[in-house]
C-alpha cells in the first residue's frame, strides 16, 4: 500500500464533487491497518491535514453516524480505533481543526445534517 496515494485517494472524495462515501471510509480504514501494522505516516498533503487529523476526524464521524455493528462505518471506527483512542473527556473533533474539517467533510458526503 503506497500511504501517501492513499491520502490523496481520501482527500479527493472528500473534496471533489465525485467524492463516495463507502469509498472514501474504506481507504480511511486501510490508512489505519497501515499505520497499526506499522507502517510508515504519509506526508501531509497540500491540505496541511495530517493522517492523525484525518483518522481522528473520521472516527469521530464514524462513531455518531454509524448504522449499527454491521455497517462500514461502525467497522472502520474499529480499525480506527486500533490507531486512535479519545481522551476520557472528548466530546468530538478539536473545535477549529484538521480533525473537525475531515469530520465536518464526512457529515457532508454522507448526506447528513450536522448534529448540534
Amino acid at each position: 500500500m503506497d500511504p501517501d496515494a492513499t491520502m490523496r485517494e481520501i482527500m479527493r472524495h472528500l473534496y471533489e464533487v465525485d467524492g463516495d462515501l463507502d469509498e472514501c471510509l474504506e481507504a480511511i480504514g486501510s490508512l489505519a491497518d497501515w499505520i497499526n501494522g506499522g507502517g510508515f505516516a504519509p506526508r501531509e498533503e497540500g491540505t496541511g491535514l495530517s493522517w492523525s487529523d484525518v483518522l481522528t476526524g473520521a472516527w469521530w464521524y464514524c462513531v455518531n453516524w454509524h448504522d449499527g455493528q454491521s455497517s462500514l462505518a461502525y467497522e472502520v471506527s474499529y480499525r480506527i480505533g486500533r490507531v486512535y483512542k479519545a481522551g476520557r473527556i472528548a466530546t468530538g473533533p478539536e473545535p477549529d481543526s484538521g480533525e473537525e474539517d475531515i469530520y465536518d467533510s464526512l457529515v457532508l458526503l454522507g448526506g447528513h445534517e450536522a448534529k448540534v
